[in-house]
């Protein structure tokens, strides 16, 4: 397999992992929590992260030996963080590795290795050159898979919106069960009322700092 097919299978890995990161960024940040990063820190280190993926996807993609080393260097050290928490008792915990979804298994230190090594040799891979007609086809590919990954993206980010939408549509007033006083039942709030000797009616307006409708 020619040296610069892998390498953009590599920028391809690291790719999707800072699009799944920052298509839910909400959920990965609060899956950092696994690994003890404070909350006020997870936003920063998030961003970090994405930044980071994407220079070594970009790196990879132009062949830069450093890149892959550099890359190398990541891999190897998720792998040795990965396994310390499996060691924990973390096993099943979000990982944020490719999103909230990924979780802590022994696949995610092998799969972690087996980065590390591909990185790691593909400097050392002979160069050779490839025709038109290949390059086409790789660039063909890299487009296909580039419109995979943003229709995948746009998917989920139209879910967050669309989960962000329903929970800020204004609920109505009493929502949870049995929260007001039991309906036809006497109050004496007629009481606090200053009613007129011609006064037939009185309006009590109820409100709650946790009623979304009343916000």
């Amino acid at each position: 397999m020619p040296k610069e097919l892998i390498g953009g299978l590599l920028a391809a890995v690291f790719l999707v992992a800072a699009l799944q990161k920052a298509v839910r960024p909400r959920a990965t940040a609060t899956a950092l929590g696994t690994y003890g990063v404070p909350e006020a820190l997870r936003s920063p280190v998030l961003v970090a992260a994405i930044v980071i993926e994407l220079a070594l996807a970009v790196g990879l993609a132009a062949g830069l030996p450093l890149a892959a080393w550099a890359g190398a260097a990541l891999a190897l050290g998720f792998a040795a963080l990965t396994a310390g928490m499996l060691r924990s008792g973390r096993a099943g915990a979000p990982c944020a590795c490719f999103g909230p979804g990924s979780r802590l298994t022994r696949w995610s230190v092998g799969r972690n290795l087996a980065l590390a090594a591909a990185l790691a040799g593909t400097p050392l891979l002979p160069d050779t050159s490839l025709n038109a007609q290949a390059w086409l086809a790789i660039g063909l590919g890299v487009a296909l898979a580039a419109v995979l990954a943003l229709g995948v993206a746009v998917a989920a980010l139209a879910r967050e919106v669309g989960l962000l939408r329903r929970e800020l549509v204004p609920a109505p007033a009493l929502e949870i069960p049995n929260e007001g006083p039991p309906l036809g039942a006497r109050t004496s709030l007629i009481e606090r009322f200053r009613l007129g000797p011609r006064a037939t009616w009185a309006l009590a307006v109820f409100s709650s700092p946790g009623c979304q409708l009343c916000q």
